[in-house]
């Protein structure tokens, strides 16, 4: 018996066709998570890291004599909405405060960097400035965020310029839309998370919702932090630090810089606690003796009084813009070019 064989070729599988297909349907699922998020109102944000404030560190020394350097910590970044200011000022303006930080280390950076030659707006939180305890608060470390950004290859300059981008156009690149905040919140309640109480921007100026803020946002809240994170410098440490800062002023002015030390709004129980721990005569009034810069106090200017948040300590972000075109009028009238 002759077996019969078939001459039919085995089909072939239609790869080009079901890639093109798993692609399409990759994006549409991409897409539709996009857009939910967006509803949900949790991005594009972005996250305030070593990153963002290298890149704002990075964009700094191409403006030369113009730009101006915000130091400080979170006072200063809540207070003072960048576009507002550069727009009123018509000079480029970036924000290089770093919450819970003292920024001495930055105004090393710009002093010792003879590409900069603009001017500095140093945001003096006594806390953050003259506290023993400082190091066991001290959540961003300046120093840590200035050797980031000292140590970056231009390749990894290139890429974090990349992921930057996306973050600022994709809501699943957003920090509220982080699939492990997600998956918790989906698991608890069944829905996706409410959106996170600090918004950041490209510009690193900060929104809070005091009202969404977790834990307490008044000022006993502040207070209680106060008692257990601060102890004023001894009169010798005092001195030493105020001599290093007024040693790097000292290199900033050489180079042609304006310096200006602001005190930035505190009122209530925080301003009392703030009075007793660091009375001004012992305090501002020291520095400014020992200092070569411009000093600006709050009290000082009655227009920069009344826009504070529930908690005493920072300004309230709905009304930053009206603070930042006060300040900025300060400034001005005390002399900055």
């Amino acid at each position: 018996m002759i077996l019969s064989t078939s001459n039919s070729e085995p089909s072939r599988v239609p790869w080009m066709r079901i890639w093109v297909v798993a692609l399409l349907a990759s994006v549409v699922l991409a897409g539709a998570w996009e857009f939910t998020l967006r509803d949900a109102n949790l991005g594009p944000k972005y996250v305030d890291n070593r990153a963002l404030w290298a890149d704002a560190r990075h964009r700094l020394n191409q403006e030369g004599t113009d730009a101006v350097a915000l130091l400080g910590a979170s006072r200063n970044q809540r207070a003072i909405d960048v576009e507002t200011m550069a727009r009123l000022l018509g000079r480029p303006v970036y924000q290089l405060a770093i919450e819970g930080t003292s920024a001495l280390p930055t105004l090393e950076n710009l002093a010792a960097d003879p590409r900069f030659r603009g001017t500095v707006i140093y945001s003096v939180a006594p806390a953050f400035s003259f506290n023993r305890r400082l190091s066991k608060v001290d959540r961003g470390d300046q120093s840590k965020w200035v050797r980031f950004y000292a140590d970056q290859s231009r390749v990894r300059r290139v890429e974090q310029r990349l992921r930057l981008l996306l973050q600022g156009t994709l809501a699943i690149r957003s920090p509220d839309a982080a699939m492990p905040r997600v998956m918790a919140s989906i698991r608890e309640s069944g829905s996706l998370p409410a959106p996170d109480h600090k918004t950041v921007f490209a510009d690193r100026s900060v929104h809070i919702d005091y009202a969404a803020q977790p834990g307490r946002a008044d000022e006993s809240g502040i207070v209680d932090l106060y008692l257990q994170n601060t102890e004023p410098y001894t009169d010798a440490e005092f001195q030493t630090v105020v001599n290093y800062f007024a040693t790097l002023v000292r290199m900033l002015r050489q180079k042609g810089c304006q310096v200006f030390i602001v005190r930035l709004p505190s009122e209530g129980k925080v301003r009392a606690l703030e009075r007793r721990m660091f009375p001004e005569s012992a305090f501002w009034d020291a520095m400014e003796r020992q200092i070569d810069a411009t000093f600006v106090h709050f009290e000082d200017y009655p227009g920069l009084n009344g826009y504070l948040s529930v908690d005493g300590s920072h300004i309230d972000s709905d009304r930053n813009e009206e603070f930042t075109a006060a300040l900025s009028g300060v400034l001005q009238a005390n002399g900055l070019r």
